[in-house]
């Protein structure tokens, strides 16, 4: 973990959406997890103006937040959705469907599901009644239709391999230094694998740090689908 030590709440609300920035322009389509309360308001406040004065792009990015107050609906003064919407999402261009914030009413618990995949397998359970009708707090995916899942998956995958995921055509691992989202150099103190759909990955190296490349470029898409196209020179044994 990096800490980094600022000298006041403004400063570090800036330094925190430069991060969030660096990350948005070198990764279109990020994730962001986001938090509500006083703490992220400046750093809420820079993005929205980096949005209006200097153009960053939200159109792709989707973000989640983890917390809601249980009763609250969406537009109550008092709701996370609310807050989030009053402090950022109204000032940037992010659809509405790309953000995700846990709802804080619920269905009266009348029904429950769980899904789950292998490389092999996926299955889903739901549980409920015809006609509904609440079965009491508690009755949840994951307190009630996961350990059916668990168990069914158990025997349906006893008599076969579970194999490993594998990577689709045109699906890229470049090394990336994480506190700037744009590919490693050698210099870089901390490097993580991230996936890229070949011709969306960013060009320009990290800046923050010194050294070689990491890993060399990748080919140009175009290339890419030349190499798949060749004719294979000798035959499969």
């Amino acid at each position: 973990m990096e800490i980094i030590i600022s000298q006041s709440y403004d400063q570090m609300s800036r330094a925190a959406a430069t991060l969030v920035a660096r990350l948005v322009n070198s990764k279109p389509n990020a994730v962001l997890g986001l938090a509500t309360g006083s703490t992220p308001l400046g750093m809420y406040r820079e993005l929205a103006r980096m949005h209006k004065d200097e153009g960053l792009d939200f159109s792709q990015v989707a973000t989640f937040n983890l917390d809601e107050y249980v009763g609250l609906t969406k537009d109550h003064p008092q709701s996370y959705h609310y807050f989030m919407h009053e402090n950022l999402f109204k000032y940037i261009n992010i659809p509405p469907q790309n953000v995700y914030i846990p709802s804080g009413t619920t269905d009266n618990y009348v029904d429950a599901w769980f899904v789950g995949f292998t490389p092999s397998l996926v299955t889903g359970v739901w549980l409920g009644h015809d006609r509904p009708r609440p079965e009491g707090k508690g009755f949840t995916g994951g307190a009630a239709a996961a350990p059916i899942w668990g168990a069914f998956m158990t025997k349906a995958l006893a008599a076969r391999l579970g194999g490993e995921f594998v990577q689709p055509e045109g699906v890229l691992t470049l090394a990336i230094d994480p506190e700037t989202g744009l590919p490693a150099r050698t210099g870089c103190p901390k490097v993580q694998d991230e996936f890229f759909v070949s011709g969306t990955e960013p060009a320009e190296l990290c800046p923050l740090h010194g050294g070689e490349p990491l890993q060399p470029p990748p080919a140009p898409l175009e290339l890419q689908v030349e190499r798949l196209a060749e004719p294979m020179t000798e035959p499969v044994p």
